[in-house]
C-alpha cells in the first residue's frame, strides 16, 4: 500500500547543486542540463522511449551519478524493476543515504521476487531511516509476516514517536490494531482502532475491524454503528456486510427482554438456529408456529422478515413489512426495517410505493411522510422531498423536530440555489427560538455571508458549541468568524488543527487557504486551494475554489 505519494519532478536547482557539488565544470555540464530537462519533460509527456534515449545520451557523456536520482523514478514508473536491481552495485554507496532512493531498491527488490534480500533490506533501512512512513510501514509488514508482533509494534511506535501529528498516520493505529486482534488482545485493538477513526473518520477498514471488535464482545449497537459507517464510507458495494448488518439488526431487536414467556423463547431460539443452519424453509415453517402462538411479537415478525431477506426473497419480505406498517403506522421499527431491506438489496422503488401508499392512507402521520422524505433526497428526488417535508413541518407540534425538518429545508434551499426561498425561511426562522445546533450553526454561516453581522453569527456559533464542543463543522464556522475578521493568525490555527483531523472536507480546506492567503503565506494558500479542489465534489466548489486559484496565480504573477 502506498499511503504517500511520491514525487517525481527534479527542478533545474537540484541539477545545477549536484553538478557543483561534483565539481563538475566542462562543456557537458550545458548539454547534460538540456538532457535532463528534456528526459523529465518527455517522461511526463508519457513519451518513455524519448525520454530513455535522453538518459543514456548523459550517462554516455559519463553525467553525473546524481541524474541516476531522476532515472530510478523513471525506472520505477516504467516498472523496469531488473534494471533497478541491476544499478544497486554501482548506486548504494552514493545514495546510502537517501531514504527515498533506498525504498526504491527495497521494492525493486521485492518486485523481483527477491523477497528475503528485500525485507532485510527494509529492516535496516528502518533502523536507519525511522520517520519514513512508507519504510516503516512495509517493515511492519514484514515482521507480521515473521510472526514478530512485537518487532512490528516498535517500529510503528518509533514512527508515531518521531511524526505524531501527521494526519496519514491514521493507518499505523490501524495496524496496531489489526495485530493487537491478531494477539487476541481486544483492547488495545479496540483503543487503536478508535484512534485511527479520530484522525481520519473515512476510512472504511477502520470502521469495519471497529464492528468486528464490537460484535466480537457482544456490543450489538456499537458493531451496527461501524458496520453501517463502513458502507457509507466503501466506494464499492458489498452485500455481504450489508446482509450481515441486516441480520445484527434483526438480532438486536429480538434479544429476548427478561418478561419474555419461556415458550416464545424457545420456539424463536428454534427457527433462529433453523435459520443460521440455512435450513430456510423449516425455519419459516417454524416462525410461522410461533407467530400463531403469539401474533403479536415483534421479534418473531422480524425473524420472519429475515429468514425472506436470507433466502433473496426481498418482493415478500418488503410485501410483509407493507402488513405490518398498515397495522401499526407509527411504529418506527417497521420504517427501519424497510429501509434495512433497501440497504440488503430489495427494490428501493417497491419500497418507496410502499411508503407513498402509507402516506395516502394516514395523511396526518407525520413519520411515514418523514421516511419518505429521506428515502427521496437519497436518490436526489429534492422537488418531492422539499413537498414531503414542508407537510412534515405543519404536522409535527414537536419543537425539536420542527428545527430538524426546518435545517434540512434550508439546506436543501442552499444546495440547489433557491435563495430567494432560502431569505424568506430565514426571516421566518429568526423569530423562532431555536434550540438545534445544526441549525443555529447554518444561520451564523448565512448571517455571515448575508448580512455580516459578526455579532449575531458569534453567538449563533456559540450556541452550537455549547452542545457540541467538538463538532469540526461548528469549529470552521468559528474559524470563518476570524477569517471575515481579519484575523488571519487566528483562522489557521484553528483551521490547520481541523484540517490534521479532517483532510478530506472542503470547506475548511477552503477556508484554511484564504486564512493563508490573508496572511501573505501565497504559497501554501495554492497548495491548500488545490487541495480543496481535489477533495471537492459538488460542482459549484469546484467552481469556487477554481476561481480563487485562478484570481491568485494571476496575481502572483503580477507581481513579479
Amino acid at each position: 500500500m502506498n499511503i504517500i505519494r511520491r514525487a517525481v519532478s527534479y527542478t533545474v536547482c537540484t541539477l545545477f547543486l549536484c553538478i557543483q557539488a561534483q565539481k563538475v565544470v566542462d562543456h557537458n555540464m550545458s548539454k547534460n542540463l538540456h538532457r535532463y530537462l528534456w528526459a523529465n519533460y518527455n517522461q511526463f509527456a508519457g513519451d518513455v522511449e524519448q525520454s530513455q534515449k535522453y538518459y543514456f545520451k548523459i550517462f554516455a557523456d559519463n553525467g553525473p551519478n546524481h541524474v541516476y536520482k531522476g532515472y530510478l523514478n523513471f525506472l520505477f514508473q516504467t516498472q523496469q524493476f531488473q534494471r533497478i536491481v541491476s544499478l544497486l552495485p554501482k548506486l548504494e554507496k552514493p545514495f546510502e543515504n537517501d531514504k527515498d532512493a533506498q525504498f526504491i531498491f527495497a521494492q525493486a527488490l521485492q518486485m523481483t521476487n527477491q523477497q528475503e534480500k528485500a525485507d532485510d533490506k527494509l529492516i535496516r533501512l528502518n533502523n536507519k531511516f525511522k520517520d519514513h512512513q512508507e519504510i516503516a510501514f512495509q517493515t511492519a509488514q514484514v515482521y507480521i509476516r515473521r510472526k514478530e508482533p512485537e518487532n512490528a509494534l516498535e517500529t510503528i511506535d518509533n514512527l508515531l514517536n518521531s511524526t505524531p501529528y501527521k494526519p496519514n498516520n491514521f493507518i499505523f493505529y490501524f495496524l496496531k490494531s489489526q495485530i493487537h486482534q491478531q494477539s487476541d488482545n481486544m483492547e488495545l485493538a479496540l483503543e487503536n482502532v478508535k484512534k485511527s477513526i479520530d484522525m481520519y473518520p473515512h476510512f472504511d477498514k477502520s470502521w469495519l475491524l471497529l464492528a468486528l471488535l464490537e460484535e466480537q464482545k457482544g456490543r450489538l449497537s456499537e458493531a451496527i454503528k461501524g458496520f453501517t459507517n463502513f458502507l457509507e464510507n466503501t466506494d464499492e458495494p458489498n452485500p455481504q456486510i450489508e446482509q450481515h448488518l441486516l441480520q445484527l439488526v434483526f438480532k438486536q431487536k429480538m434479544t429476548p427482554q427478561k418478561n419474555t414467556l419461556v415458550m416464545n423463547k424457545s420456539c424463536m431460539e428454534q427457527a433462529l438456529l433453523l435459520m443460521e443452519q440455512k435450513n430456510y424453509k423449516q425455519a419459516l415453517d417454524k416462525v410461522d408456529v410461533c407467530l400463531s402462538e403469539d401474533p403479536g411479537n415483534d421479534e418473531n415478525k422480524l425473524l420472519k422478515v429475515q429468514i425472506l431477506a436470507a433466502m433473496n426473497n426481498h418482493k415478500q419480505a418488503l410485501t410483509l413489512v407493507k402488513k405490518y406498517l398498515d397495522k401499526e403506522p407509527s411504529k418506527r421499527l417497521w420504517y427501519k426495517t424497510l429501509h434495512l431491506l433497501t440497504k440488503a438489496g430489495a427494490d428501493h422503488q417497491q419500497a418507496q410505493k410502499i411508503l407513498q401508499a402509507i402516506v395516502d392512507h394516514y395523511p396526518n402521520n407525520v413519520l411515514p411522510t418523514l421516511y419518505l422524505a429521506d428515502m427521496h433526497i437519497k436518490h436526489d428526488n429534492y422537488n418531492a422531498c422539499l413537498a414531503l417535508l414542508k407537510k412534515a413541518l405543519r404536522l409535527t407540534s414537536d419543537k425539536k423536530l420542527h428545527n430538524k425538518i426546518t435545517f434540512q429545508i434550508a439546506a436543501i434551499y442552499h444546495d440547489h440555489k433557491q435563495f430567494s426561498a432560502l431569505k424568506k425561511l430565514v426571516d421566518t426562522i429568526k423569530k423562532l427560538p431555536t434550540n438545534y445546533p445544526p441549525l443555529d450553526n447554518f444561520l451564523a454561516c448565512y448571517t455571515i455571508k448575508n448580512n455580516n453581522n459578526m455579532d449575531l453569527a458569534q453567538k449563533l456559533v456559540t450556541n452550537a458549541l455549547k452542545k457540541n464542543t467538538n463538532n469540526p463543522h461548528f469549529l470552521d464556522t468559528q474559524a470563518y468568524i476570524h477569517l471575515k475578521k481579519r484575523d488571519y493568525t487566528k483562522a489557521c490555527v484553528a483551521l490547520e488543527q481541523l484540517a490534521q483531523k479532517v483532510p478530506d472536507d472542503f470547506m475548511i480546506l477552503k477556508h484554511l487557504g484564504q486564512a493563508l492567503h490573508g496572511k501573505g503565506e501565497h504559497e501554501r494558500a495554492l497548495k491548500t486551494m488545490q487541495q480543496a479542489f481535489n477533495v471537492a465534489t459538488k460542482r459549484q466548489d469546484k467552481q469556487r475554489s477554481s476561481a480563487l486559484l485562478h484570481e491568485w496565480k494571476k496575481n502572483k504573477h503580477s507581481k513579479r
